[in-house]
């Protein structure tokens, strides 16, 4: 993922909106792909493997519709730290990904960032960056986060790297990298009721739309 910062690059804030969506299961899905992959690989287009094929095709419905009620119901619920979630792009409904045996394209070191349908490569463990803050506690406006992978683990955290692109503007790519660096989300709109718990402490929730930021822009 990489974003421009000059005259050629054209700003869209529709393009920089961000929900916050809880962890959602993938299980089906990836037994479905696994079975599909596996018929395609041995050339087995017979009727003997349609009666299975079809419980997978069930299942992964059943989880798709799973995952759409858990976001609808999970609206408004406050984000905390130690939470498990997903990053979700407004406008197109992907989500934030890290693809883990891949390098970044500028970053070698690091791994690289996509838009995805959804994995558990998605999942992210949002943690404080300053050692004041803790795990249980809300995430309050303007504060800086970290995202650790879930499935890397061991702190590597989303990442932003300052690079020049063939125009010679200033790009900064996201990517997952050992350490990362911190972020953090503005409120797109205000207009918003916080649980009753956390009402005095301007605490973000899940499924507002949010713009994400690094630091050292502003």
């Amino acid at each position: 993922l990489t974003q421009a910062t000059g005259f050629n690059s054209i700003c869209d804030i529709r393009d920089h909106l961000w929900a916050v969506v809880d962890k959602l299961g993938y299980k089906a899905v990836k037994d479905l792909r696994k079975q599909k992959k596996l018929l395609q690989s041995s050339g087995d287009s017979s009727v003997a493997g349609a009666p299975e094929l079809r419980n997978l095709e069930e299942r992964a419905a059943i989880e798709e519709k799973q995952n759409l009620q858990k976001i609808v119901s999970g609206r408004r619920k406050p984000l905390c730290y130690g939470d498990i979630l997903q990053l979700q792009h407004i406008r197109t409904g992907l989500f934030i990904g890290i693809k883990p045996k891949t390098s970044a394209s500028q970053e070698q070191t690091s791994r690289r960032v996509e838009l995805q349908d959804g994995s558990n490569s998605c999942w992210l463990c949002v943690n404080p960056f300053f050692s004041h803050r803790s795990q249980g506690e809300p995430v309050l406006f303007n504060e800086h986060v970290s995202f650790e992978s879930f499935k890397l683990s061991d702190q590597w955290n989303l990442n932003f790297f300052k690079h020049s692109n063939f125009f010679h503007e200033t790009e900064y790519e996201v990517n997952c990298a050992k350490g990362g660096r911190s972020f953090f989300f503005v409120l797109y709109s205000r207009e918003t009721t916080i649980d009753l718990r956390f009402s005095n402490m301007h605490g973000l929730s899940y499924g507002l739309p949010m713009r994400f930021y690094v630091p050292h822009r502003g």
